[in-house]
């Protein structure tokens, strides 16, 4: 699991959103910059808001990929 301080720098650099919205690049993107779900399915702009706790696994789970 990573870091509480490296998941605050990270936020701190990409943001933190609950809605879906169009990233620099005109990507669909949620949360702390995810383009995709845990399962892998893209994310879309009528995709439903996260909740904290959700965000919170979605990047614990993408950090532990790298």
């Amino acid at each position: 699991m990573a870091s509480k301080e490296l998941k605050q720098h990270i936020i701190k650099w990409e943001g933190y959103k609950k809605n879906p919205y169009l990233d620099v690049a005109g990507v669909p993107t949620i949360g702390v910059g995810f383009t995709t779900y845990l399962d892998g399915t893209k994310v879309t702009m009528q995709d439903p808001p996260l909740d904290d706790i959700q965000i919170d696994r979605i990047l614990d789970q993408k950090l532990n990929e790298f």
